[in-house]
């Protein structure tokens, strides 16, 4: 299972919600972006999961889509 990162700035002590105009985003993309941004407690699919109704297969695609845009970063988790 991957750990889903959120890109954070460091020059901000708030959380950076620039992500959220990228309009190369679907909307889809940019509420992801705005949940994992106030839920940072949030940070596998597994959790992530719990809270949708959303496929696992759906919500991949939407972080491949936050990814490529530099939003967040997906670290495998060693087993």
């Amino acid at each position: 299972m991957s750990t889903i990162r959120i890109v954070r700035n460091p020059q901000h002590d708030r959380t950076d919600t620039r992500g959220l105009n990228d309009t190369r985003l679907s909307w889809s993309a940019r509420g992801l972006l705005a949940f994992l941004l106030i839920h940072p407690e949030i940070h596998t699919y597994k959790a992530l999961l719990q809270t949708t109704a959303t496929s696992l297969e759906e919500c991949q695609a939407i972080a491949q889509e936050l990814m490529r845009y530099g939003h967040i970063m997906l670290e495998e988790d060693p087993t």
